[in-house]
């Protein structure tokens, strides 16, 4: 591992991968251990990343490729600061990989400001291998956990689904169509439509 300070006159002949450190987390790194001496790892962070496990700090250090930490001092920063940074290394040799999870305002903002379109790999992950989907919960009560619903309302939601189950108890896409017409808005103000369909 080698760390340096940042730098925009960095070697623009090698292959970058620019990492959105805030946004990926340490999913973003999965696939460290594939660059070579030959690459270019450059970490944008914030100052909320402070706290970084043991399980990163061991893949940066084992890592081959010349590493650059870029701190940003707040998160609506980093966006702006990687599109300055793709400006200056945008070139006909560059390889560019953008390490994160929304990457279109980047390139088209990129696109507009050198007055051309750019190739530029976009990715979940340094390897390229989209992580696979967590599985999906036993049941609707684990599936509505992490909404922290009330009480009362988990015995609502509960009461519009066995009714939609008795009401179409042979089409899906009908109980499902009830329930939320039921729950109105709640189920989109809550992001709890998704959740719940499988379970419907």
């Amino acid at each position: 591992m080698d760390i340096v300070p940042y730098n925009e006159n960095i070697n623009q002949n090698k292959k970058y991968y620019l990492v959105d450190f805030h946004s990926v987390h340490t999913n973003g790194l999965d696939g460290i251990e594939e660059l070579s001496a030959e690459d270019n790892l450059i970490i944008f962070f914030s100052k909320s990343d402070d706290n970084v496990s043991f399980s990163v700090l061991s893949k940066l250090y084992s890592c081959k490729a010349e590493i650059t930490m870029k701190e940003v001092e707040s998160n609506d920063l980093i966006n702006p600061v990687i599109l300055v940074f793709l400006g200056s290394i945008i070139n006909e040799d560059a390889d560019i990989h953008l390490i994160c999870k929304d990457s279109g305002n980047f390139i088209k903002a990129t696109e507009i400001a050198i007055g051309k379109e750019i190739n530029i790999s976009v990715q979940k992950n340094i390897s390229g291998i989209a992580p696979p989907p967590p599985p999906a919960p036993e049941n609707i009560e684990d599936a509505i956990k992490p909404f922290e619903l009330s009480e009362e309302k988990k015995q609502t939601l509960y009461d519009f689904i066995e009714s939609a189950r008795e009401q179409y108890p042979d089409n899906p896409e009908y109980r499902s169509r009830n329930v939320y017409n039921k729950m109105k808005g709640w189920a989109y103000r809550n992001n709890i439509k998704d959740a719940i369909r499988p379970y419907i």
